[in-house]
């Protein structure tokens, strides 16, 4: 069993991903074990993460989240892995660009990082 997110971000109309789906590593490993997949949403990306190779899928999960930060600063990923449906609400982890003001109001018990990902920050 992998593990699932939701990278949620608003899309623009007409966007092509075909830059992005160019750039990543080949999803199947050595004895054709599947590494990672993916699909492209109206709302953003799912990424699962098939727990075969942790440096291929972190480089591609990666490769993800700053697609949507470039268009988008902020981004919210949502981790479905041993999650039901209802547990969901709360659980999901907002990122920002770290060039992103912090608003003055923004929550002090917020921490500053996103886990995993150095290049972002939790907001």
């Amino acid at each position: 069993m992998g593990q699932e997110y939701k990278i949620e971000w608003k899309m623009p109309g007409g966007y092509d991903p075909s830059n992005l789906l160019n750039k990543l590593s080949s999803p199947i490993g050595k004895g054709m074990a599947e590494i990672y997949n993916y699909s492209v949403e109206t709302d953003g990306f799912y990424f699962l993460d098939n727990l075969v190779d942790q440096k291929v899928a972190g480089a591609a999960f990666k490769r993800f989240v700053d697609e949507a930060l470039g268009y988008e600063g902020v981004v919210t990923i949502a981790d479905f892995f041993n999650t039901s449906l209802d547990e969901l609400e709360g659980k999901a982890t907002r990122c920002r660009h770290p060039d992103e003001d912090v608003p003055d109001d923004s929550d002090p018990q917020i921490q500053t990082e996103c886990v995993g990902a150095p290049s972002l920050q939790r907001e």
